[in-house]
């Protein structure tokens, strides 16, 4: 890695997206005099037009073509005057810390090697990794047949779709996976379920209710953070919107039956074709398969089916009987914890759940010694948000997911005095002795977009199996707490420039069907 004479103007590369993360890099390193270059294939990302974005600069998308991608981040890297490159989004650390050698010759690389980042990418190794580490966890397993009775998710085992995970790819592809389907079959086994695409948003809480019990699963792909209230829209880990359908779908025991012999590797192959043609290689990836959006039911689903759709064999994951969601953020030295962050999650984008759109900062010792628990034993390097769930019944905290890079409530935890970008800024040039952390427990912040986006899923979403809440209620319970907790994502006096353009955005996308 290249070492900066002292005093000379050093700059950082912040990929552009829709989610919060990157204004919140961009308004955090400038302030403390770091030059910020953004980079992005669409002009329109809100960091490119704040007043603290030094330079933007054009670049292709990950997902139309990685290799040129990775191209444009190594010319740039090769700059003298370039430190790092911040992860902001699964295709950036993908890219990160395949090439991570490559880069290293040029800029300071605090993001994991590729073999440890597998581990997190690919959902049967992490959990894998939590049962070993001693952390709680919903039971997980390959979905090679249907379950016969009980409530579940399927959900993608990899949380980005490439040739280091799936032969069939080459190293130009990177692609955005399919949402989480909701499984719920008769205990008894004597009736067909229903399978449900992830309610209204990628990560949305779905409530189901059977022989009067009420649970709730929730998919984590920063789950959790980014996206829109339309029933068709989902979102990729890190903000970039996938096109999805709301939907639920019956299934039957028949359909296991025929479906259950067939083996894993077996269906990837013989699903490749399939999946090479209908899946695009953009954010906009048309997941929908035999669903209607406005009936919320259609035929019968194939475990061939579902493994088409997600374009490969998926995992399948049981309930967890809770809404309460957590987070737990870090930076890690090469197996050590630099700086922790926690909080806990009020409000999403849809009255369902999914991104966050209010949380608030909390610090629990379990919390911190599950989500550091699980990072010792991965030996992890760089970035990362554990998202658990805490059951209601024991106050267990179950792990959901790892995002190896920055989250979209990224805001908020500068906000309480955890400036992560800054600490990622130290530790990518060899200060980590300079990084002072702390931060303020028991306040909230808001992203207003999301707060707008849950009240309109009131007014206009139909989620299945997921109660309503009045209007009036949410209507109040948000101006409460935005009178209380007057933090934003966006919203900032001195830069209001990507706060109306990320309105301007949201308005540019809106679709009325």
């Amino acid at each position: 890695m290249r070492s900066n004479a002292p005093g000379e103007c050093q700059s950082v590369v912040v990929p552009g997206i829709t989610a919060p993360s990157s204004v919140a890099c961009v308004r955090s390193l400038a302030r403390r005099g770091i030059r910020t270059i953004v980079v992005s294939s669409d002009e329109r990302t809100p960091a490119a037009k704040s007043r603290y974005c030094d330079e933007a600069v054009v670049v292709p998308s990950p997902y139309e073509d990685l290799l040129a991608y990775r191209d444009a981040l190594q010319a740039l890297a090769m700059r003298p005057d370039v430190r790092t490159i911040i992860p902001v989004r699964e295709p950036d650390v993908y890219v990160l810390s395949k090439y991570r050698d490559e880069f290293s010759e040029h800029i300071g690389t605090p993001w994991p090697e590729m073999d440890t980042l597998a581990r997190a990418q690919d959902r049967v190794e992490l959990f894998e990794a939590a049962a070993n580490a001693d952390v709680g966890a919903p039971e997980t397993v390959l979905c090679t047949e249907l379950p016969e009775s009980g409530e579940w998710i399927v959900k993608p085992r990899y949380s980005v779709l490439g040739d280091e995970y799936l032969d069939r790819y080459g190293p130009e592809t990177c692609i955005a996976p399919p949402s989480t389907r909701y499984l719920e079959t008769e205990n008894d086994g004597t009736a067909p379920g229903t399978v449900a695409a992830a309610a209204a948003t990628a990560g949305a809480t779905a409530t189901t209710s059977t022989t009067g019990t009420t649970r709730t699963a929730i998919d984590v792909n920063e789950s959790v953070e980014d996206g829109s209230s339309n029933a068709d829209t989902a979102v990729d880990s890190t903000g970039e919107r996938v096109s999805t359908t709301s939907s639920t779908v019956t299934a039957s025991s028949t359909a296991t039956e025929s479906t259950a012999s067939t083996s894993s590797s077996t269906t990837e192959t013989s699903a490749s074709a399939n999946t090479n043609t209908t899946t695009s290689t953009s954010t906009n990836t048309n997941t929908n398969t035999n669903t209607n959006a406005n009936s919320g039911t259609a035929d019968a689903p194939s475990l061939e089916t579902l493994r088409t759709e997600m374009g490969h064999t998926p995992i399948r994951q049981e309930y967890v009987p809770t809404t309460d969601e957590y987070g737990f953020f870090a930076l890690y030295d090469h197996g050590e914890p630099v700086a922790t962050f926690q909080h806990r999650q009020r409000r999403g984008y849809s009255y369902a759940g999914g991104p966050s759109s209010y949380r608030e900062s909390v610090w629990i010792p379990e919390l911190e010694r599950a989500g550091r628990a699980l990072l010792d034993h991965l030996e992890w390097h760089g970035l990362a948000m554990v998202e658990f769930l805490r059951d209601e019944e024991t106050g267990e905290f179950k792990l959901m997911e790892v995002n190896p890079r920055f989250w979209s409530s990224l805001p908020f935890s500068v906000q309480t005095g955890a400036d992560f970008p800054y600490y990622y800024w130290l530790l990518a040039g060899d200060e980590r002795e300079r990084i002072d952390h702390d931060y303020e427990v028991g306040i909230g912040g808001h992203l207003v977009r999301g707060e707008l986006l849950h009240l309109y899923s009131i007014l206009t979403a139909d989620v299945p199996l997921v109660e309503k809440p009045p209007f009036r209620t949410a209507l109040w319970d948000i101006c409460r707490s935005m009178a209380t907790e007057r933090r934003c994502d966006y919203l900032s006096r001195d830069d209001p420039r990507p706060f109306v353009r990320d309105l301007a955005n949201a308005a540019t996308e809106f679709d009325p069907r």
